[in-house]
């Protein structure tokens, strides 16, 4: 399915910081409260079921979770954890029905759901720049050469959807001069590289290594580009309530960094 520049509208670089700024201040001053509120009773307060975190497909980002289970900083810190590994085009949904409790993605999902009146909010951030190169097949070594060319992204509103709009912008391309074509994520994304299914798509570690052993080349980088990357997200309307586990999640997420 190829898409004009219209299907993928997301928010300007000067709205996405000034709804990033208005959210992170108004979760850590909700944060602050819910925790002195609640600090003197945590002992108290029952648990009834883990506490739910949806990560995303497998990637080198979200390798601070991973590293907290696995090398037991969870239990350490006395929380029983439930991770679900989904696409960031369910995460957010899941995390406004309350399927999940918190989700680790990126700015754009997070600013997207806020521009349309949901309550969410970073509790932390842990990654200040974005991770993506833009791969072509090794016959396409310009800009002019992608021009007209089916590049392949994911559902807008998605953090690799941002990531290719702004990788093509340091190409001075835009999604008007190349055909943007939707795939399931990056997985598909590099499997349709590497079928002759598109001509380009951005993709970030561990993929990235994958490709660039199989010949791909990289036509432009974002890892210089500002962007709150991965962090942990919540509901506001739920601070209170997930505040005695909020502390001891970010503890063994940081040793989790620490490994």
């Amino acid at each position: 399915m190829t898409l004009g520049i219209r299907a993928l509208l997301i928010p300007s670089d000067e709205v996405m910081i000034t709804c990033l700024r208005r959210i992170c201040s108004a979760a850590i001053a909700t944060i602050l409260l819910a925790i002195l509120l609640i600090a003197p009773t945590r002992a108290s307060v029952a648990v009834t079921r883990p506490l739910r975190i949806a990560f995303l497909f497998t990637s080198g980002t979200m390798a601070s979770l991973w590293m907290a289970k696995e090398s037991g900083g969870f239990a350490r810190e006395g929380l029983e954890v439930e991770m679900v590994s989904m696409s960031s085009a369910l995460a957010m949904p899941a995390l406004i029905a309350n399927e999940v409790d918190v989700i680790q993605v990126s700015a754009v999902p997070v600013i997207t759901a806020s521009l349309r009146g949901f309550d969410v909010a970073f509790i932390s951030g842990m990654l200040n720049t974005m991770v993506w190169d833009l791969y072509a097949r090794p016959e396409i070594k310009t800009a002019e050469q992608l021009r007209g060319k089916i590049v392949g992204t994911e559902r807008p509103g998605t953090p690799v959807a941002y990531g290719t709009l702004v990788a093509l912008r340091k190409l001075g391309l835009g999604a008007r001069d190349v055909q943007l074509r939707i795939l399931g994520g990056t997985a598909q994304i590099a499997a349709a590289l590497q079928t002759n299914q598109v001509a380009a798509g951005a993709l970030g570690p561990p993929v990235s290594f994958q490709i660039e052993r199989a010949g791909f080349r990289s036509l432009a980088t974002t890892v210089d580009q500002p962007y709150q990357n991965v962090g942990l997200v919540v509901r506001k309307s739920r601070m209170v309530e997930l505040a005695p586990r909020v502390v001891p999640l970010l503890g063994a997420v940081s040793t989790g960094i620490d490994r």
